[in-house]
């Protein structure tokens, strides 16, 4: 059997279609976020002049980030969450709803867990290939 499956991006600011996913870092954490072109050129052209100031810098080798292990607990929350009758896709992003209510050994290590916080204090959760269940 034959399936063709669509992936809709949404805006994740204003909820409209988006046309990309734009990955980026900040303070020592990866994030990446669904936007429209309009959007995405206003996230570059703010980011602009910090970017054009900024020295690239390669990824240490302790933080490569293991694509094999999150596959397989993304695999593993879909499946927990299609059996708790919740909407899930089969491909792109979990909603962070949905993995907020998975089982905790499938969550991602907070960073605080992992280096020190940064100086305002606040750092959202870093994906971990330690964090993963069944593999």
């Amino acid at each position: 059997m034959a399936q063709r499956v669509n992936v809709l991006l949404v805006d994740d600011v204003d909820g409209s279609d988006a046309a990309e996913t734009i990955p980026f870092g900040l303070d020592g954490t990866r994030y990446e976020i669904d936007l429209n072109s309009g959007h995405a050129q206003e996230l570059r052209e703010r980011l602009e002049p910090f970017v054009k100031a900024a020295r690239r810098v390669s990824v240490p080798a302790g933080r490569s980030r293991n694509r094999r292990s999150e596959d397989s607990r993304n695999k593993e929350i879909r499946n927990w969450a299609r059996e708790k009758g919740l909407d899930v896709n089969d491909r792109g992003r979990i909603p962070a709803p949905i993995v907020a209510q998975a089982p905790t050994s499938w969550q991602p290590i907070p960073a605080t867990a992992i280096s020190p916080s940064s100086a305002s204090g606040t750092r959202l959760p870093r994906r971990s290939p330690s964090a993963t269940c069944g593999s």
